[in-house]
């Protein structure tokens, strides 16, 4: 599958209403746990293609220490966006994963292999 940015197939941000109202609320949305241990942030890191950036960083927001927790399965957020950088060919698209990746990587910068990619790290200079 292609991260699409600009076909117009990303769900536009107002479906996630419930995440920009009531912050309580929205707060316990972010924290639910499915039974495979993924949060909110894990599932639209698996449907990127789909996920408006805003909805990300929100999701991040509303609970900060979820970029470093694992799946049932081992999986972090930034495990899951990783996983579609081979699949994706259009330069717009590979920036959108690059800057989700990269957001990622900022709240939990000690994720190995992550954390030894020189690539990556030359843009934190």
């Amino acid at each position: 599958p292609q991260v699409a940015t600009g076909s117009g197939s990303r769900l536009p941000p107002d479906c996630f209403e419930q995440l920009l109202g009531d912050e309580k609320a929205a707060k316990k949305i972010a924290t639910l746990v499915d039974a495979d241990g993924k949060l909110p942030l894990h599932r639209a890191c698996q449907k990127l293609e789909l996920v408006p950036p805003e909805v990300i960083l929100r999701l991040i927001e509303l609970n900060p220490k979820s970029p470093s927790i694992k799946t049932t399965s081992g999986e972090l957020p930034i495990d899951l966006v990783e996983s579609k950088r081979k699949s994706i060919t259009y330069a717009e698209d590979v920036e959108y994963l690059n800057s989700v990746s990269d957001l990622l990587f900022s709240f939990h910068p000690n994720v190995l292999p992550y954390r030894t990619d020189l690539d990556r790290l030359q843009g934190f200079r």
